[in-house]
């Protein structure tokens, strides 16, 4: 019987023979696999890009969530300057798994630029950037709590490494954290918007400036509102509480 991938996927994988589920000698078929059990989203902790001797470039890279760790290489004609480290990314695969020098050959990393409710920004938060992964942990069981509109909130003003790592490393990101799990177990629910307040109490916690730039220019933007976007209502109220 197949064990789930999560239980044979490692924190670090760099070996192909630990990420190949045999299902018979499919190497597709355990991508297939590979690709539905892997995070959607990474965050590039370290990449080189080195030139070849036929002007093309040979690229290498870390990159980490979480549930696993990659290192992965490409080769291509161009550099593509938004790779750099902190940025959010997607793993563009090729058709069957192989590795070289202990790195996963892929088609392409590719920048994840527009901010994805589904996603725990919180899980991509590598090590160097914080230590206590305790924190961290409850962090991301406090967005998990949020409904769908406020983790959109959360991730428009966070999906920036920049915005995301000045809160994490802000003095008061573990007391934040504290207070927050704090007022999901308050009492007056009838008397405060619970989702509401746990957003200002994150947003306060980070570096106010960029974070109001984010907030008005979604003010603007919700004007015209579609299905699925955020409207008006919930950014105000956040722009308001912004305590400078």
């Amino acid at each position: 019987m197949l064990k789930p991938i999560t239980a044979l996927v490692p924190k670090k994988l760099t070996v192909i023979d630990r990420l190949i589920i045999k299902l018979g000698d499919s190497q597709q078929s355990s991508l297939c696999i590979l690709q539905k059990q892997l995070p959607q989203i990474f965050r590039i902790t370290a990449i080189e890009a080195t030139l070849l001797t036929d002007s093309t470039y040979e690229i290498n890279a870390s990159i980490f969530h979480e549930k696993a760790q990659l290192d992965v290489q490409w080769e291509t004609s161009t550099l593509d300057t938004r790779l750099a480290i902190g940025q959010l990314v997607t793993v563009r695969w090729k058709g069957t798994l192989s590795t070289h020098m202990g790195q996963l050959v892929i088609s392409r990393l590719m920048p994840a630029t527009a901010a994805n409710v589904y996603v725990n920004l919180f899980n991509t938060v590598p090590v160097e950037w914080c230590l206590d992964r305790a924190t961290l942990q409850r962090a991301a069981k406090l967005v998990e709590l949020l409904p769908e509109e406020y983790k959109s909130i959360f991730n428009t003003i966070f999906w920036k490494s920049n915005t995301l790592y000045e809160l994490v490393t802000s003095p008061s990101f573990k007391s934040t954290v504290e207070n927050c799990e704090r007022v999901l177990k308050c009492e007056y629910r009838f008397f405060i918007n619970i989702n509401q307040a746990v957003i200002m109490l994150i947003i306060n916690a980070s570096t106010k400036q960029s974070v109001q730039a984010v907030i008005i220019k979604q003010i603007v933007e919700a004007k015209i509102t579609h299905k699925d976007s955020v409207k008006s209502e919930y950014w105000s109220p956040l722009l308001m509480s912004l305590d400078y």
